[in-house]
């Protein structure tokens, strides 16, 4: 088994605060072993995948698949590493109350200390947290929402690293939480 130095991959979805200058990351640590599946002589190609990938945890790892890093962006220290059995799939927001929201494969909508890492509040949603969650404001009060359903191939590919986490195939919905003054 091949795997690189360091097999986190990215999401997109990275939240900053601009109260403490830290960039928060989403990411997701697995080796993806591939299996290319050529063309036979004189087929042409339709689009579609042309390989297998078979995920697997990092070799020798604690099996914690998930993380998000903190680095604050004047320096570039990292400040903060949360790991977590689960795959992180949504992305990060800040809001004004120096929280970071946050969804993972688990179901779970959790809002973290952007100091800490602790969990301040969380929330099991009916459905896997699939988007990047976005604050906004409406006369003085705020509101955060996130979108959930499990219809991307980046969730359901990431749910083979975690076969005991079990999620229903549909139920999209838009959540929207109003944060306490």
């Amino acid at each position: 088994m091949n795997c690189p130095a360091d097999p986190a991959a990215r999401l997109a979805g990275d939240g900053y605060s601009p109260k403490t200058g830290i960039l928060y990351m989403p990411l997701n640590e697995y080796c993806s072993n591939t299996t290319p599946s050529p063309l036979d002589p004189g087929q042409a190609y339709t689009g579609g995948g042309r390989a297998i990938f078979a995920r697997v945890p990092v070799p020798n790892s604690d099996g914690k698949i998930g993380r998000v890093d903190a680095v604050k962006l004047s320096d570039r220290s990292q400040v903060l590493v949360v790991p977590s059995a689960r795959a992180d799939n949504g992305g990060c927001a800040a809001d004004r109350r120096r929280s970071r929201l946050h969804g993972s494969w688990d179901r779970y909508f959790r809002a973290f200390d952007d100091t800490t890492g602790e969990v301040k509040w969380q929330m099991r949603l009916n459905n896997v947290i699939n988007s990047f969650p976005i604050t906004y404001s409406v006369n003085g009060k705020q509101y955060v929402a996130v979108a959930v359903g499990s219809g991307s191939s980046h969730s359901k590919a990431l749910a083979t690293l975690t076969p005991e986490i079990q999620n229903p195939d549909g139920g999209s919905v838009l959540w929207v939480f109003a944060l306490p003054n």
